[in-house]
């Protein structure tokens, strides 16, 4: 998980969106190349989300 939070940090991602959800740890517990390959996968299919919004939104504006 501290991958996960230094990858987000370096992102500017907002702290009040960060949920830390007990039932990761169960996900990442498998193997450590599982892990940091679920990790990666995951923020960056939630940035590509956070930025499209946020794009829409400025563009709205």
């Amino acid at each position: 998980m501290e991958y996960l939070w230094a990858f987000l940090d370096r992102r500017d991602y907002p702290q009040a969106a960060r949920i830390h959800e007990p039932d990761f740890n169960q996900l990442l517990a498998v193997s450590p190349d599982s892990g940091i390959q679920f990790v990666q996968g995951w923020l960056e299919g939630v940035l590509s989300v956070w930025q499209t919004v946020k794009a829409q939104v400025a563009t709205a504006r």
